[in-house]
């Protein structure tokens, strides 16, 4: 089973990226106990905002899904107000409140 616990602790756990300046400042997880996603919202040790996106199942487990991307307040408010999205668009709407970014 692959749970959003499971992906936490090996982000969370993983000192060498925390240490090289990264830091998480949003995370929230979306599925069920046998396929879960989580994205994270963070800072790099550059100063910019990233996102990675990584899933588990069952099956595939987690491996090699470290690849912070970089985003801006601008994708973050196109991600919140995409129609129909649902929990990820909250999610995005709540990161983008605690950044200090304007959206309702």
């Amino acid at each position: 089973m692959c749970d959003s616990d499971t992906l936490r602790e090996i982000f969370y756990s993983d000192k060498d990226r925390i240490a090289d300046g990264w830091t998480i400042l949003e995370d929230e997880d979306f599925g069920a106990a046998y396929e879960t996603d989580l994205v994270m919202i963070l800072r790099g040790p550059d100063g910019l905002l990233y996102e990675n996106e990584a899933s588990c199942c069952s099956c595939n487990g987690i491996d090699d899904q470290w690849n912070p991307v970089e985003t801006n307040l601008d994708a973050l408010k196109a991600a919140a107000s995409v129609k129909d999205g649902g929990e990820k668009a909250e999610f995005y709407a709540m990161a983008l409140r605690n950044l200090g970014g304007e959206f309702p």
